[in-house]
C-alpha cells in the first residue's frame, strides 16, 4: 500500500509540473511569433499577422544572412569581389597601351649566355667575347654619338617557378655562367627626341692579338665551328612584374592566398630570349623595355596606390647574312619601348560590401512579407494565433 501511495503522489507531482509548464508556454509562447520577419499587415486588430510558417522561414533567412556576412567579410579581407564568388578577383576597370611618356628609367639586369649542343652552359673566353656599350644620340645624329664602354663581369640569374594556386615561389639558379655589364645605365627617349640613350651588347669571336709576341689563347677554327655553330645564344633580362595576377587560377569560397586587398609589389622574373646559331645568319635584335603602371583604387577613402613595373615589350629580330671572317656574331639593343601599359584595378569597397548586405536583406525580407498572404489564400494560415 505504501508503494502505491508514493507512486500516486509522484504522478500527481509530475502532472502538476506538466500543467505549470503548459501554462507558462501558453503565456509566453506568443512571443516566439515576433521572430517572424514577414509579419503581414492586416486591416483588423492586431495590425500584424505572424505564423509558425513565418517563424520557420525567418530562421532560414537569418541563417542565410549570417552565412553571407561571414563569407563576404572573409572575401573582403583578402580584397576579393562581392558577391559573385566565381569572379572573386579585383575588377580591371581600365587597361590599355598608350604612347610612351619617355620618362627615363634604369636598364634592367641583362646577360648573355652561351649553350652548347647538349644545352650545357658554357663560359669560355677562348670562344667568345661579350662587350657592352652605352650609346647616346643627340638631335637625330646631328652631333657625333657618344659611345661609352662598360666592363663585363660573370653573373648569375635566378629562375622562378610559380606554384599553382600561388602563394609561394620556388627559386632556383637558372645559370651562373652569364656575362653581364657591371653597371646599369639610364634608358632615355627615342630617336626622334633630342636625347636618345640605349644599351648595346655585342658578341664577338675571340681574336688573337695583332702582337705576335703575345700568345694566342683563342680556339682554332675547327674547335670554334664544332662548338659555337651547334649551340645557341641566350639574351637574359630580369623583369620586374606584379606580385600577383588578377586572373583566378583557383576559386575558393573562403580565400586563403594571395592577399588581393594589398597593391601588388615588384617581383623579379627572369626572361630568356633564345636564338639558335646558324652559320648563314647573324642576328641583330632590338629588345624594348615597357613600363607598366598599375593604379589601385581606394577601398575606403584615401588608400589608393600607384605601382610601376618594367618588362620586355616588343622584340624585333633582324637576321643578316653572316660574313665569314667577321668576328661579329650577335648584336642586341636594349631600348625604351614606344608604348606604356596602363591598368586600373578596383578591389571591392567598404560601401559595396555593406550595400550587398542591404540588398540581400531587402530581397529576403520582401519574400517574408509575400509568404503570409500567399499561404493565407491557400488556407494554410486561416487561423490567426492572436
Amino acid at each position: 500500500m505504501t508503494f502505491k501511495i508514493k507512486a500516486k503522489k509522484m504522478g500527481i507531482e509530475t502532472l502538476g509540473k506538466v500543467n505549470r509548464f503548459t501554462k507558462v508556454a501558453r503565456k509566453h509562447g506568443q512571443k516566439l511569433y515576433y521572430i517572424d520577419l514577414g509579419g503581414a499587415p492586416i486591416l483588423e486588430e492586431p495590425p500584424t499577422h505572424r505564423s509558425k510558417v513565418g517563424i520557420l522561414w525567418s530562421l532560414v533567412v537569418l541563417f542565410i544572412m549570417a552565412f553571407f556576412i561571414i563569407l563576404t567579410i572573409s572575401q573582403f579581407s583578402k580584397g576579393k569581389s562581392q558577391p559573385n564568388i566565381l569572379s572573386s578577383v579585383p575588377s580591371i576597370i581600365y587597361t590599355s597601351e598608350v604612347p610612351s611618356s619617355y620618362l627615363p628609367f634604369s636598364s634592367p639586369p641583362v646577360g648573355i649566355l652561351f649553350k652548347d649542343a647538349s644545352g650545357k652552359d658554357i663560359l669560355n673566353s677562348s670562344l667568345l667575347e661579350v662587350h657592352y656599350k652605352y650609346i647616346t644620340i643627340f638631335n637625330q645624329d646631328a652631333l657625333p654619338r657618344i659611345r661609352r664602354s662598360i666592363a663585363s663581369v660573370e653573373c648569375s640569374f635566378d629562375g622562378i617557378n610559380t606554384v599553382s594556386g600561388g602563394s609561394s615561389n620556388n627559386i632556383s639558379k637558372l645559370t651562373t655562367k652569364a656575362i653581364c655589364p657591371n653597371e646599369s645605365v639610364e634608358l632615355v627617349g627615342t630617336f626622334e627626341l633630342p636625347v636618345y640613350s640605349y644599351l648595346e651588347v655585342e658578341v664577338n669571336r675571340c681574336e688573337c692579338p695583332t702582337n705576335t709576341s703575345i700568345p694566342c689563347t683563342c680556339a682554332t677554327d675547327q674547335e670554334f665551328n664544332d662548338i659555337f655553330w651547334t649551340g645557341s645564344l641566350n639574351l637574359i633580362i630580369m623583369e620586374t612584374i606584379p606580385s600577383y595576377s588578377v586572373i583566378a587560377r583557383k576559386v575558393d569560397i573562403f580565400p586563403k592566398d594571395p592577399d588581393l586587398s594589398k597593391p601588388p609589389s615588384q617581383v623579379n622574373n627572369t626572361r630568356s630570349l633564345y636564338w639558335k646559331n646558324v652559320l648563314a645568319f647573324m642576328n641583330r635584335v632590338d629588345v624594348y623595355i615597357r613600363r607598366k603602371t598599375i593604379f589601385n583604387g581606394p577601398r575606403y577613402i584615401f588608400d589608393y596606390h600607384f605601382s610601376e613595373f618594367f618588362a620586355v615589350g616588343t622584340i624585333m629580330a633582324r637576321p643578316e647574312d653572316f660574313t665569314p671572317g667577321d668576328p661579329l656574331l650577335f648584336k642586341g639593343y636594349i631600348r625604351m619601348d614606344i608604348t606604356d601599359s596602363q591598368e586600373m584595378r578596383q578591389s571591392p569597397q567598404l560601401l559595396q560590401l555593406i550595400g550587398s548586405w542591404g540588398a540581400l536583406w531587402s530581397f529576403l525580407l520582401a519574400h517574408c512579407r509575400l509568404l503570409d498572404p500567399t499561404l493565407q489564400q491557400k488556407g494554410v494560415l486561416s487561423k490567426r494565433p492572436y
